[in-house]
């Protein structure tokens, strides 16, 4: 992770290096996700450099990782979802993990929507700097529009894996579903002990 990631989760507030790090607001909101998803910190962090010396578009590129044999960079985000946020993408294999900046809403059910509007109603924004994190949606689709135009002659897209929804391509500029998708909803997840009510 980022350096400021790290301080993200140290100081349990999700707005920390943002114009929005003083809001007692997003503090307490913080707490309550951590809370809901039984947040626990990594035993062990390795720390990516705070800064790359290249770049991938508007973005930093921090370093690289590899996931069997597909290596992607690791870019940078420029703090408009959260201070700290990484990307990764591979351009030879059209994989981009764009967190929660590039989300496809369509394929949400409306219940993953419903809760969605959580964050706006208590801190007015699911981003810290909203200006920031639209012109970095922008960006990683165009990314995504220069690996497709690629990757064409192959018969291959790119695809857009978000934080959120179902793993999407641009089809004229509009995310749109790739291949079949299942909604995972309370019926149908496993309840780990902790959180299972059933026998207490």
């Amino acid at each position: 992770m980022q350096p400021t990631t790290l301080e993200v989760i140290t100081r349990a507030n999700r707005a920390y290096g943002s114009i929005a790090e003083t809001s007692v607001l997003e503090a307490v909101y913080t707490t309550l996700i951590n809370t809901f998803s039984a947040f626990t910190m990594p035993r062990s962090v390795e720390l990516f450099p705070a800064q790359g010396t290249d770049h991938h578009g508007m973005f930093p590129v921090i370093g690289h990782i590899s996931v069997g044999d597909i290596e992607f960079e690791v870019l940078s985000s420029l703090g408009g979802h959260l201070a700290g946020q990484i990307y990764l993408l591979s351009t030879s294999h059209g994989l981009l993990f764009s967190s929660d900046t590039v989300i496809n809403f369509e394929s949400l059910s409306s219940e993953r929507r419903e809760y969605s509007t959580l964050a706006v109603n208590l801190v007015n924004s699911v981003n810290v700097a909203s200006d920031i994190a639209q012109r970095e949606g922008k960006a990683l689709l165009e990314i995504a529009k220069e690996i497709d135009t690629t990757l064409a002659p192959l018969g291959k897209r790119c695809l857009i894996c978000g934080g959120h929804g179902a793993v999407s391509t641009l089809d004229q500029g509009r995310l749109v579903i790739f291949g079949i998708t299942t909604q995972y909803t309370h019926w149908n997840r496993h309840v780990p002990p902790s959180c299972d009510t059933t026998n207490t």
